[in-house]
């Protein structure tokens, strides 16, 4: 898995590189968004999560029907579960799991009309987890004159998540004003390999987002 995704890297990194060869510009970035993502439950102790995130992107073949975008952005992303099914004894409940990614992207979009456009893009992407964190709940066990009892106490640890790899797909609007053109879209990601699998059910990073953006003419 590692060595696909080195390689997914390695193709991103080389196609501004060679572009930039091609045809220079005074700046290679000429997009920035901000978003906002919904985590999509899929197993049932599953709740959605609300996460954001931040991104620059460069659109080659800019004027054109259709462009190709690469993007590098980072991504929180949040999940509610009721339980895990850990392996361990006692185990922790209520937890609210967050995943810190630095993400990349590449695809086509396809733009429609003239002044303001309507466009669709779709492609794949990765999400390098660097640092993900569980908290929530666990009992507490002790004993009395009675028998075991039991009371809630504040858990929080570290969790390892895999890096994995996705498609996505979305629409958007791109309304020009002044020198700039205002980018409101929505997107759906989905991945493909879990990030993990030590649990009865396996987590996938699969979230939708609503992005607002600005585009340099």
């Amino acid at each position: 898995m590692k060595s696909r995704i080195l390689l997914f890297i390695s193709v991103l990194v080389a196609i501004p590189l060679h572009s930039q060869s091609q045809n220079k510009r005074k700046f290679f970035l000429d997009e920035f968004q901000i978003s906002a993502n919904r985590m999509v439950p899929n197993e049932n102790s599953s709740e959605t999560g609300i996460g954001f995130g931040v991104g620059v992107y460069h659109t080659f073949r800019s004027e054109k029907t259709l462009n190709l975008l690469l993007g590098l952005e980072y991504n929180r992303i949040s999940q509610f579960k009721h339980y895990l099914n850990s392996p361990r004894y006692e185990q922790p409940y209520d937890l609210t799991l967050v995943a810190n990614c630095m993400s990349f992207s590449f695809g086509p979009r396809f733009n429609i009309g003239t002044k303001t456009k309507v466009f669709f893009d779709a492609g794949i992407y990765a999400d390098l987890v660097f640092k993900s964190q569980m908290s929530g709940e666990e009992d507490s066990i002790y004993y009395e004159e009675h028998g075991p009892m039991s009371t809630p106490i504040p858990y929080n640890a570290d969790v390892e998540l895999a890096h994995t790899v996705g498609l996505f797909i979305g629409a958007g609007l791109r309304i020009p004003v002044s020198k700039v053109e205002l980018i409101v879209s929505a997107d759906y990601r989905y991945g493909v390999n879990p990030t993990s699998t030590q649990y009865r059910s396996p987590l996938y990073h699969r979230y939708f987002r609503i992005k607002l953006g600005l585009r340099i003419k």
